[in-house]
């Protein structure tokens, strides 16, 4: 399954350039660092399964959305980009982000012969991410002290396996 994680970062446009916008000149190298935390998409993991066996009994795995089994970790990154002209700026970024696994309850099994439901738990491993960017970003204005500007990039994430284990049973 690939999960895809949307920095905050990228949600301004052009937000970063407040400070020393007007400073930028044509053959300036730009490097930024980035820290922080992602936003976890609002997806869902699996659907809402029932199972009826009939007179053994019943089996319910809960719908899991990302939030349930992840909480989110930290974020670090480093962008380096090339002033070549005063309002193109094509630059490389690698970026690592972590989501930090949870122990969550995923669903029920009930049973005649049980006194009560058992709940079925899970303990997500931590997912971390590698990723590298090749874009360029166009000003849509040569001076002032606020740059709005436009980004396209391309890249390549490598992300570890989701990975689960069943660590407990407990009565509801």
């Amino acid at each position: 399954m690939k999960l895809a994680i949307f920095p905050v970062a990228l949600i301004a446009l052009g937000g970063t350039e407040i400070a020393a916008a007007s400073n930028y000149d044509e053959g300036q190298w730009v490097t930024t660092f980035m820290a922080g935390s992602q936003l976890n998409p609002q997806e869902s993991i699996s659907p809402h399964v029932r199972t009826d066996v009939g007179a053994l009994g019943i089996t319910e795995l809960d719908s899991l959305q990302i939030d349930d089994a992840f909480r989110s970790g930290p974020s670090f990154g480093i962008e380096t980009g090339y002033m070549s002209q005063s309002n193109l700026e094509p630059f490389v970024r690698l970026t690592y982000s972590k989501l930090e696994g949870r122990n969550t309850s995923i669903g029920s099994i009930s049973s005649p012969e049980l006194d009560a439901a058992t709940a079925i738990g899970a303990n997500f491993d931590d997912m971390k991410s590698w990723a590298l960017n090749l874009g360029t970003r166009y000003f849509l204005s040569d001076s002032g002290t606020v740059r709005t500007y436009v980004t396209g990039y391309l890249g390549a994430r490598k992300s570890t396996r989701l990975n689960s284990s069943h660590p407990y049973r407990s009565r509801m």
